[in-house]
């Protein structure tokens, strides 16, 4: 008898559950001093992660300063120095090689910035946001992403550098603390990915309801979408492309023989969208490494979407975790659900 699409999809979320390893992590700080911040902080946290990880990875900064080390070229050093540095690894690996090509490689990292505008904070305020990590690497690698956050606070985020304390950093799966402030580093255990704890269920599903919590810029066909209708189509195909990426590079996982993908995009095409509610927004954002300016855009907003769901949610429960769209790595493209 032919696997339908909904057992399959569920055969398939087993297996994601052991062979995709992604972590969501809760990282709490406090500032020490007076603080101002924009608006949508994704890009402010992530640049200053990113600075603050090759100071604490950086294989060539004994008897450098910072500035120095910030300024080395990685690309000089030894394919196979690079090929461990968690730095480049994480920040500056632009193209995969051989699997997808002209492509250019996901990041494994995601920083989902406090959903608050807030824009100014005082000493002893907190400001607490979620750093995701995708792939086994972050089993030998925490401690570097750990000093990072630490350095982080040396370093200061905002227009005055404003400097802050590392509190404490929770597994997001049991919210059991991996550091603490008192304590300093504690890996207790062998880390879980965040899907193996989850059971899908086993009704049909006809109506999901989304929220998009953070800028989501996503392109079908080559063509941006605008809103304020998102096609279903158009969003299952963004997951599964993501999923696919991030699948084989940094889980090596590939899934593409045997998957029904045709069979996926035709179906997604008959789900009916309703009550669209979806603004382009955008703004520029200068970066501080490289004193570009470049925009930060997507959609925000609400959408409905009526028809045979079941066979598509495990694809929406994985992209809780992944995001969806370009600049994920910011904060962008994160949604929320609610099925019926």
């Amino acid at each position: 008898m032919e696997e339908s699409l909904v057992d399959f999809s569920r055969r398939f979320f087993e297996i994601a559950k052991r062979r995709f390893f992604i972590k969501k992590y809760q990282i709490e700080m406090h500032f020490t001093e007076p603080a101002k911040l924009p608006k949508y902080k994704g890009s402010t946290i992530r640049g200053t992660f990113g600075r603050a990880l090759k100071f604490a990875a950086c294989i060539k900064k004994e008897g450098l300063n910072y500035q120095e080390i910030l300024d080395l070229d990685c690309f000089q050093c030894h394919e196979i120095e690079r090929r461990d540095c968690i730095y480049f690894i994480t920040f500056e690996e632009k193209k995969m090689k051989g699997y997808f090509k002209n492509t250019t490689l996901p990041h494994l990292y995601i920083v989902e910035p406090p959903e608050d505008l807030k824009t100014n904070y005082k000493a002893n305020n907190p400001f607490n946001f979620n750093l995701t990590l995708i792939g086994k690497t972050q089993n030998f690698a925490l401690k570097y992403y750990i000093d990072s956050l630490i350095k982080m606070g040396d370093l200061g985020l905002g227009e005055d550098r404003s400097k802050f304390q590392l509190r404490t950093i929770r597994d997001s799966l049991n919210n059991k603390s991996l550091y603490t402030y008192q304590d300093g580093f504690n890996f207790y255990h062998t880390l879980e990915s965040d899907l193996s704890g989850i059971e899908l269920l086993n009704i049909p599903i006809k109506k999901a309801f989304l929220r998009f919590i953070t800028y989501t810029d996503i392109s079908y066909h080559g063509r941006e979408i605008k809103g304020p209708d998102l096609p279903f189509a158009a969003l299952f195909s963004t997951i599964f492309t993501r999923l696919r990426d991030l699948s084989n590079i940094y889980n090596r996982w590939d899934f593409l023989k045997g998957f029904p993908y045709k069979e996926f995009i035709e179906k997604a095409k008959k789900i009916e969208s309703h009550y669209p509610k979806l603004e382009n927004h955008s703004f520029d954002k200068t970066s501080l490494r490289t004193d570009k300016t470049y925009p930060i855009k997507g959609l925000m907003g609400e959408i409905s979407y009526e028809g045979e769901i079941t066979p598509f949610l495990p694809f929406l429960i994985i992209g809780l975790y992944t995001h969806v769209g370009a600049k994920t790595d910011y904060g962008q493209g994160q949604y929320e659900f609610r099925i019926s």
